[in-house]
């Protein structure tokens, strides 16, 4: 029994070395995660040719805006960014970001949403309702067609329906 422990001993140490590392190696990527989000929040440009939420930020005359992020999901590339600026630290402005670059990031919250949409940023006592609620994903030009003249596109629920076998 004496050979056992020197083994088990190894084992946990070899084990507890590799959870450690793990570790240490997954908050060195979410740590990179953070920083390439805030980066692709503030260089996002709502308006094609208008300027980045950064340049639309520091133009608010309050400071150079402060950011901080957390990694909602590392298999996703999702990252919360929350930044304020030190004129005015209650107003915050948070933006999710998809790291994959095939989304512009997206507003969570009032100031943030006013912000994207190329309105001022809501002040306290402006009037509620400056910033839009939420965005509706635009539809193919063809599918609105077909929606509108009642056209039902793609293939029926059912492949038994009377529909999908050619039934009256």
């Amino acid at each position: 029994m004496t050979s056992r422990a020197p083994r088990l001993a190894v084992a946990i140490a070899l084990v507890a070395a590799l959870a450690l590392t793990t570790s240490w190696l997954q908050a060195r990527f979410d740590g990179s995660d953070v920083r390439k989000g805030i980066a692709a929040a503030m260089a996002h440009r709502p308006l094609p040719a208008g300027p980045s939420v950064f340049d639309v930020l520091v133009a608010l005359g309050e400071g150079d805006p402060r950011c901080d992020g957390a990694v909602v999901s590392a298999l996703f590339g999702d990252v919360r960014v929350r930044c304020a600026t030190p004129g005015r630290p209650e107003v915050t402005y948070r933006f999710r970001v998809l790291l994959d670059g095939k989304r512009p990031p997206r507003a969570e919250g009032e100031a943030a949403e006013a912000l994207l949409s190329g309105l001022a940023p809501a002040r306290p006592g402006a009037p509620r309702g400056a910033a839009p609620r939420g965005r509706r994903r635009a539809e193919p030009p063809a599918r609105r067609r077909a929606i509108c003249q009642g056209v039902r596109s793609g293939p029926p629920a059912n492949p038994l329906s009377p529909r999908a076998i050619g039934a009256p």
